[in-house]
């Protein structure tokens, strides 16, 4: 098969859910300690037989990037490099590939191509596609798009992403896969807390649910500090699941929790702090604590572009909350 001689690379930094299949190796390790069996964990991720691997491997699987670019209708692609600090090459859901109950609408992109009077291979190479990118997927001949491919489509064309996803009612219910997520930091409830983005040290994680409603956006959890949001039963100490807003297809409305991050000094001071969107019905959005405690009152209003001194984007949306005993 031609997967053999993509299984060329290093093994060594693999991180894999601790659910897949044990064996006796004592050379192959996952992140949680656990002995893994290569061949089982190929034919997992490929959803097929698995390629004949080497004896004694140690090192093998740098490749999986090309497996995968074979393989998009399984989801995995690489670890994204902003969630740990370093770039291991694990394996984590492909940003952007449909899964769960969502496919393609492939009648809604004909539709749009043909209200703007243009044709595939011209959209194809304006989002910077080969001239085949939007005809195969068309044709069925892509069954699932790549990384960012459709929201650069549902941007180009000025939809939101969810105009181009069709449910698929004969899918299975989308699962929350149960695995670990970066613990980065706190986060304040009430007053701006400064990030170190200095610190060398790896995240520390922690067991958490994915959530697969957004496989094109990185997720993290972050400790809440401070009573700006006890009002929503959002406590010190809890632990607050987190979905970068970037790529998670998501428009903010009113009602919303999110994190909220405060650039200062031309990006080299960043703050963040929890609030929950409030949108006028001109489209101006203002970010409201809500506490019981009056010295949380004062909102902070959204600065599209900066003054020269600050600048303040919502970059992230709370999904959950985790209490811990």
């Amino acid at each position: 098969m031609e997967h053999n001689q993509s299984l060329t690379a290093s093994f060594k930094q693999l991180k894999i859910d601790a659910s897949l299949p044990e064996t006796a190796n004592p050379n192959v390790h996952s992140a949680s300690g656990k002995v893994l069996d290569l061949e089982g964990v190929t034919k997992q991720l490929l959803g097929e037989p698995s390629p004949r691997l080497p004896r004694g491997v140690t090192e093998c699987v740098a490749a999986l990037d090309e497996v995968m670019d074979g393989h998009d209708r399984m989801g995995w692609g690489k670890f994204p490099p902003s969630s740990r600090g370093s770039s291991p090459s694990g394996l984590f859901p492909r940003a952007g590939t449909i899964g769960g109950m969502s496919s393609i609408n492939r009648e809604r992109i004909r539709e749009l191509i043909q209200e703007r009077g243009t044709t595939a291979r011209a959209v194809s190479r304006e989002i910077g596609g080969g001239d085949t990118l939007l005809r195969d997927i068309l044709s069925g001949k892509s069954r699932n798009a790549r990384g960012d491919t459709l929201p650069r489509i549902a941007a180009h064309f000025g939809v939101p992403l969810e105009d181009l996803l069709i449910e698929d009612k004969d899918a299975p219910a989308p699962r929350h896969a149960i695995t670990a997520l970066p613990l980065l930091g706190k986060v304040q409830a009430g007053a701006w807390l400064e990030i170190d983005d200095l610190t060398q040290s790896e995240p520390e994680m922690l067991s958490a649910a994915l959530d697969r409603r957004y496989p094109q956006a990185r997720q993290w959890l972050r400790e809440v500090e401070g009573d700006s949001m006890n009002a929503r039963n959002i406590f010190p100490g809890d632990i607050a699941h987190i979905v970068e807003l970037v790529g998670s297809g998501v428009n903010l409305n009113t009602g919303m929790i999110v994190e909220v991050t405060r650039y200062r000094a031309g990006g080299a001071l960043r703050e963040i702090t929890l609030k929950e969107v409030e949108v006028a019905d001109d489209g101006r959005m203002t970010l409201w604590p809500r506490s019981s405690n009056p010295k949380w009152q004062e909102p902070i209003r959204l600065i599209e572009e900066g003054d020269g001194e600050a600048t303040v984007q919502v970059t992230g949306l709370l999904l959950a909350k985790i209490t811990r005993f």
